[in-house]
Parts: structure tokens; C-alpha cells; sequence
């Protein structure tokens, strides 16, 4: 917890930019890995007690039933979400397969907390076979991580642009590896896409929507990186 409550402090000190390879060797960005899993321990304690408590109570949640957050029910689909009410948070909580964490950023736009790798690579997705067990919800899993990591850059970059920080060449360092980043992403979806359909198996046609939704994060964000590149130079 105290490693939580002080990964602000920790933003601060680290010199790399967000989202760029090099924080991983920064000595102050691993004790960020330990403070995420506290939190993730402390979250499903909380959650399991909230349950067994509301379920020896006849619902006694239902007396503080306000929203406890937002649920993106199709992950393909980020932009439409519903009410998240403290029973369904609990359940969501101790289901979870993955927390990740979500936080603010500092003055230098970098988020707080720990950033993860992606769970599956592309070489996984090329090669899965739908008959494997559970392919289908890895396929799932696969894209909905690709989204979440698209999307964290697109804002970092609109964070910019709508004056969260002022643009200065740190900024526009952070911008260019945001943008660099999306671009990744959505080459890699591409390879994959490419792959199943021309082996034109079952799973041919099922990333066709997140390389679509990665394709417009990959326009929006050259246009909002452009234009702040064309405010950084000129004279």
C-alpha cells in the first residue's frame, strides 16, 4: 500500500518517458510490480468480505446501490459502457483473470503504476488452433488487451493535445513513442490478421474488428501528433 500511495513520487523521479522500453531498466519503475500486486490482494479481500456480508444480510449492499464504476460489457466496443453497481463490482473483482490499473498522470504525462507486457504474443495468436482449449477466449483475451493498450496511448497523446500538459520536446518525445506504439500494435494485428486468413481457418475473420478499431486509434492519433509536431516547429 505504501508503494501505491507513492507511485507518484516514483512518476516524478523516472527520467524515460511513458510507454517507452527504456523505464523498464529504471531501478525506481520495479518496486511498482510488488505495490501492484498488494493492491490486487487487498481488492479481493475487500470484495469477498463486501459479498459474504451482503449475502448474510439479505443484500444489504443494495442500501449504498450507487455506481461503483463503469463496465465495458464488449471490449471490442470501449466506448459503450454501463453503471457498475457494488454487488456486480464485488463479483467482477474476484472473477477477474487480470486487474490492471488505471490511475492518473503526472505532470510529464506519465501514468502511474506499473505498465504490463502483453499477455499473448503475436507468434501465439498466429499459431493457436481453434481446437484448442479455450482458443476462443484467448482469441478474446488477445484483443481485448490489444484495445486497452491502443486506447492508453491514444489518450496519453490527446492528454497533450487538449493541454493536460504544456507541449515542450519532453512532450513531444512522449507523443512520438504513444504514436509509435500504436503503430506496433496495429502491425502486429495486421500480421495476424493476414496469417489466419490466408490459412482460411475457423479462427479467419475473428480479429477483423480490433484491427479495425486499432486502424482508426492509428489515423486519429497520427493527425493529433502531426499537428503537434507542426506547433513544436514552427518558426
Amino acid at each position: 500500500m505504501l508503494i501505491f500511495l507513492a507511485s507518484r513520487g516514483f512518476a516524478d523521479l523516472i527520467g524515460a518517458a511513458g510507454v517507452h522500453t527504456q523505464e523498464l531498466h529504471d531501478p525506481l519503475f520495479k518496486p511498482q510490480e510488488c505495490g501492484e500486486d498488494g493492491i490486487s490482494r487487498i481488492l479481493l479481500v475487500l470484495a469477498i468480505t463486501a459479498r459474504v456480508v451482503d449475502d448474510a444480510h439479505a443484500r444489504v449492499l443494495e442500501l449504498v446501490a450507487m455506481p461503483y464504476g463503469r463496465l465495458i460489457p464488449d471490449m471490442r466496443n470501449p466506448e459503450r459502457s454501463v453503471d457498475l453497481e457494488p454487488r456486480e463490482a464485488c463479483k467482477k473483482v474476484i472473477h477477474a483473470q487480470r486487474r490492471n490499473f488505471d490511475v492518473e498522470h503526472n505532470d510529464n504525462g506519465r501514468p502511474y503504476g506499473e505498465r504490463e507486457h502483453m499477455k499473448h504474443t503475436v507468434s501465439e495468436m498466429k499459431h493457436i488452433s481453434s481446437s484448442t482449449d479455450n482458443a476462443r477466449a484467448e482469441v478474446a483475451e488477445f484483443c481485448a488487451e490489444v484495445l486497452i493498450e491502443a486506447r492508453a496511448r491514444f489518450d496519453l497523446v490527446k492528454s497533450i493535445v487538449e493541454l493536460r500538459s504544456i507541449l515542450d520536446s519532453k512532450q513531444l518525445a512522449i507523443a512520438a513513442d504513444a504514436r509509435a506504439g500504436i503503430r506496433h500494435i496495429h502491425a502486429g494485428v495486421q500480421a495476424v490478421v493476414d496469417y489466419h486468413h490466408h490459412q482460411r481457418g475457423a479462427l479467419d475473420g475473428r480479429f477483423d474488428e480490433t484491427l479495425a478499431t486499432t486502424a482508426k486509434y492509428l489515423d486519429d492519433v497520427e493527425a493529433l501528433y502531426s499537428w503537434l509536431d507542426k506547433l513544436y516547429s514552427r518558426n
